[in-house]
């Protein structure tokens, strides 16, 4: 019977260890942040995707846009718009995804990833693309004139940015 008992406890205590365990991860992976391979996700921030946005005119004219170098949170991005290449380093933090690189006609498509200008840049200039954790009405600063605000539905404010699939 004590054997019996003790099997009975150590089952109840591995159990209660396996729910700590557990807990305490979601607990540590829900502090209000969601995951920011979730927002890699949702951006198709994968080495070798690509994107045709289809546009009209000068002022919106069509891109192609291209996911070529990766090293942990910073991706390169070639944007091609008929005239030119463009190169765009994004950084995913845990605050949003940043573009803190561009350098133009960037044919090559060497990685700019490990580029001295990413050191000696100011962070302070970094240009929010979007806020994370997605929740609706949140607004952020893109630069020293233009406000972005994220919405679901329909928002009656100038400059919103309404969440979408990309063309691909």
């Amino acid at each position: 019977m004590l054997r019996a008992d003790r099997n009975r406890e150590g089952l109840f205590v591995s159990r209660l260890l396996v729910l700590i365990v557990i807990v305490a991860v979601l607990a540590g992976g829900c502090d209000g942040h969601q995951s920011a391979g979730i927002l890699r996700d949702l951006l198709g921030l994968q080495v070798g995707r690509h994107f045709t946005y289809v546009g009209e005119g000068n002022e919106y004219a069509s891109f192609e846009l291209e996911v070529t170098h990766n090293r942990g949170s910073l991706y390169q991005l070639a944007e091609a718009t008929g005239g030119t290449v463009l190169a765009r380093v994004v950084e995913l933090r845990r605050d949003g995804a940043y573009e803190i690189l561009t350098r133009g006609e960037h044919y090559s498509r060497e990685s700019l990833l490990t580029s001295e200008a990413i050191a000696r840049r100011d962070p302070k200039l970094d240009r929010k693309l979007l806020p994370w954790p997605l929740r609706e009405g949140s607004s952020w600063s893109m630069s020293d004139d233009v406000t972005a605000t994220l919405c679901v539905q329909r928002c009656h404010q100038d400059n919103a940015v309404y969440p979408s699939t990309p063309s691909a």
